[in-house]
């Protein structure tokens, strides 16, 4: 099946960050994936993602604010989007994959592993995925107290999952 009907309703980007002893979560809701190939040749897949940063979503408007605009965070002014390219995808069993490629954020590159589930039926093709990143990698960084105490933890976990439609 070729992947070239993504259904945007069904499709989510989530993050959740750890914050003392609690955490905060986060949903981006404008994003696009180009996938070529076709799911008989899984491993010749290429998936070309880019996430409107202004999409970001945590749920406080302040805060969206505050991650969106500042130096430190997204700057989108500066770096509207963060992307990924696929470099190579691997089956791993009958419904995962590995999937490793090249994650740009503030114009940092960094090579990522995604681990993925899919499923296809009758309907389309389901793809879940979820890896981390560390925030220090990309230059998303906090105060230095908050950083060195480990206040807002480094690790942010990404998950979601894109369904693509018959």
């Amino acid at each position: 099946m070729k992947l070239n009907n993504l259904s945007y309703p069904d499709s989510k980007i989530n993050f959740t960050v750890r914050h003392t002893l609690s955490q905060f979560n986060g949903t981006f809701s404008k994003f696009e994936l180009d996938m070529e190939g076709d799911t008989d040749n899984i491993e010749s897949l290429k998936a070309n993602l880019s996430v409107d940063i202004s999409s970001l979503d945590a749920g406080i408007p302040l805060l969206n604010k505050h991650l969106t605009t500042e130096e430190q965070f997204f700057n989108m002014a500066k770096y509207p989007n963060a992307t990924f390219v696929s470099t190579e995808i691997k089956k791993k069993g009958e419904s995962k994959l590995y999937v490793k490629g090249n994650m740009t954020i503030k114009g940092i590159t960094k090579e990522i592993h995604l681990d993925v589930n899919y499923k296809e039926d009758e309907s389309g093709v389901e793809i879940n995925f979820n890896t981390e990143l560390k925030r220090s990698d990309f230059g998303l960084r906090t105060k230095a107290l908050l950083d060195r105490f480990g206040i807002i933890s480094n690790t942010a976990k990404v998950f979601g999952v894109f369904k693509f439609l018959k």
